[in-house]
C-alpha cells in the first residue's frame, strides 16, 4: 500500500514501513515505522544483532556467497545465544 516519502529522508537497511505512513527524516536500520509522520514503534532485532547485520552487509554479497551461506538466512537470530551467533558468524564464507 502507498507510503509517502519525502526526498530528504534516509531509510536504513531492513526497515519496515506501515501502509499509508508518511516517511520524513532518518529511519534507523531494522526499525518498524508507522504513522503520519512515521514513528519507530519497535526494533526488529536487538542492537547487537543490528550491528552484526550492518557489519556483514549480506545484501551486497554475490549470489554464490548467499548460496554458500544459505543456513544463515533460515535462522531466527532472535533465539540464538551470543555464543551461537558468534559461531555462525565465524563460519560465514
Amino acid at each position: 500500500y502507498c507510503c509517502t516519502y519525502c526526498h530528504c529522508s534516509n531509510i536504513g537497511n531492513g526497515v519496515v514501513i506501515g501502509a499509508g505512513s508518511v516517511v520524513k527524516g532518518v529511519l534507523l536500520p531494522y526499525g518498524i515505522y508507522v504513522g503520519n509522520p512515521a514513528r519507530l514503534i519497535k526494533k526488529r532485532f536487538s542492537d547487537k544483532i543490528i550491528r552484526i547485520l550492518e557489519s556483514i552487509s549480506w545484501w551486497n554479497w554475490s549470489d554464490k556467497k548467499i548460496s554458500q551461506n544459505s543456513e544463515f538466512f533460515s535462522l531466527d537470530l532472535t533465539k540464538l545465544s551470543d555464543d551461537e551467533l558468534e559461531n555462525i558468524l565465524s563460519r560465514i564464507q
